[in-house]
This record gives C-alpha cells, structure tokens and sequence, in this order.
C-alpha cells in the first residue's frame, strides 16, 4: 500500500500574510520615549540616593546652626599648670607639667565628696560614654 495523498496534494509554496506593518517613524518616536522615560527613572532614582548626603553637606556648610552643643568655657587667656603632682593609672606619681601638650581634665573640688561629687569623678575617670570617644585614657589620681 503506496500513501497517494501527499501526491493528491499540489506541492504549494508557504504564503505568509501581513496586514499591518509599523511605521518606522512612530517606532523611532516609541524608542525614543522609551529611552526618555528609562533615563528619568535613573536620574530619580540617582536623586533619592544622593539627597540625604546632599542635604547633610548644606547643613553642615550652608546652613549651620546658630547655637553650638557646648557644656563648658574655655579659660582665656590661658592659665599656666601650677606645680602639682598626681596619680597615673598605675599609682606612680606624675608632674602635671609633664603633662603638656596634651589634653588634660582637671576637676576640682572640696575636700567632702557627697554623692554628687562620686558621679563627677566616675564621669571624668570614664568619659567615653558621654563624649562617645574611646580613645581617651583617663591619668586618674588614685580613684
């Protein structure tokens, strides 16, 4: 048994319709907006991420605040360091002129030392967590 359908049917070539083809203006004009639109995007986006550090430098060089977070004075004019001698860290004693050219705190008080005067000692001893710098090294007198 021959299969005679594929001879039944006349070899045709493939035909493909198209009704409708863009014009090439319009898809130059939709590209365009396309390119517009993604670069809007991405400068917007650009813009979110940069404005916090574009509004941190204008406040801190353009519009600085008027009163400064201060809770002492500088002595002016500068007093001289008397001859005194103090504790280090390790209990030896220190000229306190040998102390300079650094930073130095000096607290001074009565001889009584209430409860009010054992918090200002444990503060100076640990002045980390009020100024939040880690660097200091207290010389301490003997506390």
């Amino acid at each position: 048994m021959v299969d005679n359908k594929a001879d039944s049917h006349e070899s045709k070539p493939l035909g493909l319709t198209v009704y409708d083809l863009p014009e090439p203006g319009a898809v130059a004009d939709a590209d365009a907006r396309q390119t517009a639109n993604g670069r809007l995007r991405m400068l917007l986006v650009l813009l979110v991420c940069a404005a916090p550090v574009i509004a941190s430098y204008l406040t801190f060089y353009v519009l600085r605040p008027q009163s400064m977070r201060s809770f002492g004075e500088l002595i002016l004019p500068v007093v001289a360091m008397p001859d005194l001698q103090a504790k280090d860290v390790k209990g030896q004693p220190v000229l306190l002129r040998s102390l300079k050219n650094q930073w130095l705190l000096v607290s001074v008080a009565g001889g009584a030392c209430p409860a009010e005067c054992q918090q200002n000692l444990f503060f100076n001893a640990k002045p980390e967590p009020l100024w939040g710098v880690n660097a200091i090294v207290p010389i301490g007198s003997g506390w």
